[in-house]
């Protein structure tokens, strides 16, 4: 089995329980979640996005990597965190994808899904 990712996931996030949600959702509907990384930007000090965080990741190990900024102030600056994920991306990484801790997904094998269109274009986008 490949410890590559192929898959990236890309969000801000302040709410613990949709989090969890969302992380949640994602693995458990996943063919291979180790072939997926969740990349999140959290608030500096967010004590309870930190233990989410960790408590997730004792359930699926290597899934979830962060980063901590104060770089949102308004919503209108929830842009900028995404930048730096974009930097933290495995460089194996085929589909990128920014989403919100509001989705939850429930399409079975929805990775298998994604990685079907790998080549699917002739300029690989």
């Amino acid at each position: 089995m490949s410890s590559q990712k192929l898959i990236s996931v890309h969000l801000n996030s302040n709410k613990p329980e949709s989090f969890r949600k969302f992380v949640t959702s994602l693995a458990q509907n996943a063919n291979n979640f180790k072939l997926v990384e969740v990349l999140v930007s959290i608030d500096k000090n967010d004590n309870k996005m930190l233990q989410e965080i960790r408590s997730l990741n004792l359930n699926y190990q290597g899934l979830i990597r962060y980063i901590e900024t104060d770089l949102i102030k308004s919503f209108i600056d929830a842009w900028k965190p995404l930048n730096l994920l974009l930097d933290e991306t495995s460089k194996s990484v085929k589909f990128i994808s920014c989403m919100s801790d509001d989705i939850i997904f429930k399409t079975k094998n929805w990775d298998s899904i994604i990685l079907k269109y790998e080549n699917s274009f002739e300029d690989n986008i």
